[in-house]
């Protein structure tokens, strides 16, 4: 029985459930292309695979199954779990036939199914976006521990993670994620911007200033450091300190329209 796989839709389908074009197998919702998940043993292994699957990611909750938010607008058939099981006998580390009985299971209200194959793809492949976030939003009581043991063992994967739900406008899931890497990792500048950009975006000025402060001792000269400092400043009542920085960002900066921008700040605090 052919499998295939839709990485727009993220769900497997057999072949007879897809539409057959001079040699192409198309997505019956979505028309695009689709993968032979019987075939590509080396894709699901590959790092830039794996990132681009999480760039296209989308997690909708639109579907509810007895009560219970599931993860995808549509459920995997019966049909499709016998696929991937056959699949996983040719080759047990297909992590999309995995996930595929993550959501299964998950759908089907049958949680510790859907946890023994999470666990399993996670082992055998921990930079896999989909499960982590998966497991973040599903299964929350076991992502602490999870989240803490990403920060030890490889901080750039939790990086991506926290990069991958801002990307998603999911600001409350990056941030604690955001915390623990600087928690850790002190000169984790990437983390720190992003945690001013939501501290920012917050409103809570006094965090996104403590987080521009440091950045701007790594680069001094940086016009647009000083720039978001004079920004936090007007945003909570400091317009001393936010001209200070509004001046101290022009003198830095080279750039006409940049500056000509800060002079139109400058002339709302006289």
């Amino acid at each position: 029985m052919g499998l295939r796989y839709c990485e727009t839709c993220k769900k497997a389908e057999t072949e007879e459930r897809t539409v057959s074009w001079q040699g192409e197998y198309y997505c019956i919702k979505c028309k695009t292309p689709t993968s032979d998940m019987g075939t590509e043993t080396s894709e699901v292994s590959n790092t830039d695979t794996l990132n681009k699957y999480d760039e296209t990611l989308s997690y909708a909750d639109k579907m509810s199954l007895n009560n219970k938010a599931g993860s995808y607008t549509v459920i995997p058939t019966n049909e499709v779990k016998m696929a991937c099981e056959d699949v996983l006998k040719r080759d047990p580390k297909n992590a999309k036939a995995l996930f595929t009985l993550v959501q299964y299971f998950y759908a089907k209200d049958k949680r510790d199914m859907s946890k023994r194959y999470l666990d399993r793809l996670l082992e055998l492949h921990p930079d896999w976006g989909d499960a982590q976030e998966f497991l973040a939003h599903k299964f929350p009581e076991d992502a602490d521990g999870a989240t803490m043991d990403a920060v030890v063992q490889d901080p750039e994967k939790l990086f991506r993670l926290a990069s991958h739900f801002m990307s998603q406008d999911k600001y409350d899931d990056a941030k604690p994620l955001l915390e623990g890497l600087v928690l850790a990792n002190s000169t984790h500048l990437d983390a720190r911007k992003c945690l001013t950009e939501i501290y920012m975006s917050e409103g809570q000025y006094k965090e996104a200033l403590t987080q521009l402060t440091i950045l701007r001792t790594y680069d001094p000269e940086d016009p647009f450091l000083e720039y978001n400092v004079g920004i936090a400043c007007m945003q909570s009542g400091d317009t001393s300190r936010a001209r200070g920085s509004f001046e101290a960002a022009k003198k830095k900066s080279h750039d006409p329209d940049f500056i000509e921008e800060i002079d139109g700040l400058l002339g709302k605090l006289d």
